[in-house]
């Protein structure tokens, strides 16, 4: 048997629904506001003149209707001062390990190279990588990086690898600048990238990117030994991964909405 644990604060959580009910319309009036609620109108009027107080709803004296008030601004801009994309991240790529229980990695571009922003090791064996946090790596010898590198324009992508030659890490690192252009199309096409022990031996990497409002945030993949991997489960990492990215999305879609 559940038990469900007791919650406080009653005024509170009115507060928080009449501040749900005006974050949807540029305005409301109280009878509004006490409808879509289903509290009294006494209630609902005690409770927006707190907030009037406290300049988290404002109320326009000539139509008598209330909106959201200037209060939550300074909030706002303490949450986007203390925002990281790793914070962002951790909670869904954290259950996106737990899934699979294979190494997830969070990667950005910097200087035309993959750096690693945060590591989820895996819970089971794994064949040695030298992926780590804050180390760099090839865009063109990565998942994360090839993922990174299908955001290029023709002009940029042409620039990159007229100045980054196409190094062999491993015996199956891509040299060929036609066959990388060919895997990079193809990402743009599912959004999915791969690394076929491309940098880490017997390491195979399926990776997206992390993108909104045209802006790049970053990548990320999932990393399994290459004994480990079967048609079944790459089918199923690469459902979960672009559910990973709807989801890291649209929470980075919200804020820029909102703010």
């Amino acid at each position: 048997m559940t038990t469900t644990k007791p919650t406080y604060g009653t005024v509170l959580i009115k507060a928080d629904a009449i501040l749900d009910t005006l974050a949807t319309t540029h305005g409301q009036t109280l009878t509004d506001i006490a409808t879509a609620t289903g509290f009294t109108r006494s209630t609902t009027l005690k409770i927006l003149d707190t907030l009037l107080q406290l300049q988290y709803v404002e109320k326009n004296d000539h139509n008598k209707k209330y909106q959201i008030g200037s209060a939550f601004l300074k909030y706002s801009d303490a949450y986007l001062n203390t925002f990281s994309i790793v914070n962002l991240c951790h909670p869904d790529l954290l259950k996106l390990r737990d899934e699979f229980g294979e190494t997830v990695h969070l990667g950005t571009m910097e200087n035309d190279d993959l750096i690693y922003l945060d590591k989820f090791p895996g819970k089971k064996s794994i064949t040695v990588m030298t992926s780590k946090i804050g180390v760099h790596a090839p865009l063109y010898a990565t998942g994360m990086g090839k993922a990174i590198l299908s955001t290029f324009g023709e002009n940029h992508l042409s620039d990159y690898l007229a100045n980054h030659p196409l190094k062999a890490l491993t015996k199956t690192t891509v040299t060929n600048q036609r066959e990388l252009q060919r895997q990079i199309a193809a990402t743009q096409q599912n959004h999915l990238a791969y690394d076929n022990s491309e940098r880490d031996e017997d390491v195979y990497c399926i990776a997206t990117t992390i993108t909104a409002h045209n802006k790049l945030f970053g990548a990320f993949s999932i990393s399994i030994p290459s004994y480990r991997l079967t048609p079944e489960n790459k089918a199923e990492m690469e459902k979960a991964i672009l559910k990973t990215k709807q989801d890291i999305e649209a929470k980075l879609t919200y804020m820029r909405t909102e703010n």
